[in-house]
């Protein structure tokens, strides 16, 4: 069940995303990067994308690694459950998953 909800949502940030881009009201590329940030879970191309604009970008990656924790441990505190621990790859995704 929750991979099909990952992909639902990942697209549908991205979709949403891509039409707020020409909209004043939404954060249209905040919502690209949460789309494209679930959709690294799961897609393999997406992940490849990911772990070259990290290495382009490595100050950008920091700060993206730096909020992966933050979140990771809100929902080890929402969840009860333990917190898990940060990919061992380096590029801040899950690419084991």
């Amino acid at each position: 069940m929750q991979r099909p909800l990952v992909l639902v949502l990942g697209w549908g940030f991205t979709i949403f995303g891509a039409l707020a881009l020409f909209d004043d009201l939404l954060q249209g590329v905040l919502l690209l990067a949460l789309g494209l940030y679930l959709l690294s879970f799961e897609q393999p191309w997406v992940r490849s994308r990911r772990a070259e604009l990290e290495k382009r970008f490595p100050d950008a990656a920091r700060m993206l690694a730096a909020g992966e924790g933050k979140l990771r441990d809100l929902h080890a505190k929402v969840s009860g459950e333990a917190r898990s621990q940060p990919p061992k790859d380096g590029t801040g995704s899950d690419a084991g998953r």
